[in-house]
């Protein structure tokens, strides 16, 4: 884990030499604002580098969440699935669950 020192530094050097917003502010920034700003420098630059990998794991992120998200919807639709068929097979006599 990096020292506060460490962190204090390199946001100093990601604000001033980088020409980057803050850490705190970019990390308010949804992707579509670090998308804008990321096609604002010039590519391949030391600020292009760094604004890139922070906008690759904001979208990493949104993957993430989308395939939780599905997950859940999925494992209550085939909860439900079960209780209906179990439901439906005890009401019309033919319990096989």
């Amino acid at each position: 884990m990096m020292a506060k020192d460490e962190r204090d530094y390199q946001e100093n050097i990601d604000h001033s030499f980088l020409g980057l917003p803050l850490p705190k502010q970019r990390e308010k920034m949804d992707v579509l604002q670090l998308a804008e700003l990321l096609l604002s420098l010039p590519k391949d630059s030391p600020a292009y580098i760094v604004l890139e990998h922070e906008f690759n794991l904001n979208i990493a992120k949104l993957k993430e969440k989308s395939t939780l998200d599905s997950d859940l919807l999925n494992a209550v639709v085939t909860i439900i699935a079960v209780i209906l068929a179990a439901v439906l097979g005890y009401s019309m006599g033919t319990s096989q669950i």
